[in-house]
């Protein structure tokens, strides 16, 4: 078109990004979907509904810090 004089350089430039924007769009959403099934995969094959272990006893820590 452009060479047809039909249409102006700068509405060219705009027609041609429009599909890479999208095309970037689009990319990026299916980043997005990747990594949430692979969060959702995780935390399906780590221990189910099982009860997760206790944590580990504090020490000989006191509650209470001793007085100066």
């Amino acid at each position: 078109m452009y060479k047809k004089r039909r249409i102006a350089w700068p509405q060219v430039v705009v027609l041609q990004r429009r599909p890479l924007e999208e095309k970037e769009k689009y990319t990026q959403r299916l980043l997005e979907l990747r990594e949430a099934e692979v969060a959702i995969r995780g935390l399906l094959l780590v221990d189910g509904l099982t009860v997760p272990p206790a944590p580990a006893p504090g020490g000989h820590l006191e509650s209470t810090p001793d007085p100066r």
